[in-house]
């Protein structure tokens, strides 16, 4: 009884590493969007204009939510292709985007599978 009471305060550690991997992906997604989008801000011929001229007018929400688009389309590695880099700069910080990307997408990627595995663990020892 002990144990599994043990186990239960376990899967609530692992849904917790779970929800901090979902965290930090949201939250180094929102960075990047309002890197990238802030950048767009700095140079007449950007990422936005190519990507839509008629965006470089809209609002900061509808072009806070393509940077938001963006960044987690490259952070998942799905990377669509359809927004892309103009300037030097941009492509600049898209290698570094890209570096990061894939270190905090395996980081995530890897403590959801180690909690996987681990509940895959105690529903054996209980079997």
């Amino acid at each position: 009884n002990q144990l599994e009471q043990k186990d239960g305060f376990g899967s609530i550690k692992s849904l917790l590493r779970v929800f901090r991997s979902i965290l930090l992906l949201v939250f180094v997604s929102h960075f990047l969007a309002c890197a990238f989008v802030q950048m767009a801000n700095e140079e007449a011929e950007n990422w936005i204009s190519n990507y839509d001229p008629s965006m470089t007018t809209a609002s900061g929400w509808q072009r806070y939510s393509l940077g938001l688009y963006w960044a987690i389309v490259t952070l998942s590695t799905m990377g669509y292709g359809d927004v892309l880099p103009v300037t030097d700069s941009e492509r600049l910080f898209l290698c570094f985007v890209a570096l990061t990307g894939a270190i905090v997408f395996s980081f995530a990627v890897g403590n959801i599978t180690s909690m996987m595995s681990q509940n895959n663990g105690v529903g054996a020892r209980f079997d």
